[in-house]
């Protein structure tokens, strides 16, 4: 719920982040966790990083390894 919080939160709340990506607000305050295929998405347009967003996906030692040479 953490990487869902700090998505609204970047965007000022529900009803904008929901806009923004084309969805609407229900289907957002039903998420347990950004769904995968969001990710990159949220990333983009809210500056939230893909491992805040989905840690279990995007572990911060792993992207440190891979994009920080």
């Amino acid at each position: 719920m953490i990487g869902v919080n700090a998505a609204v939160a970047a965007m000022g709340g529900v009803r904008p982040l929901a806009r923004a990506i084309g969805i609407s607000n229900v289907s957002i305050l039903g998420w347990k966790r950004v769904p995968a295929e969001r990710v990159l998405k949220l990333e983009e347009i809210t500056g939230v990083d893909r491992t805040i967003l989905r840690p279990d996906l995007y572990p911060l030692e792993d992207y440190r390894r891979h994009h920080h040479k």
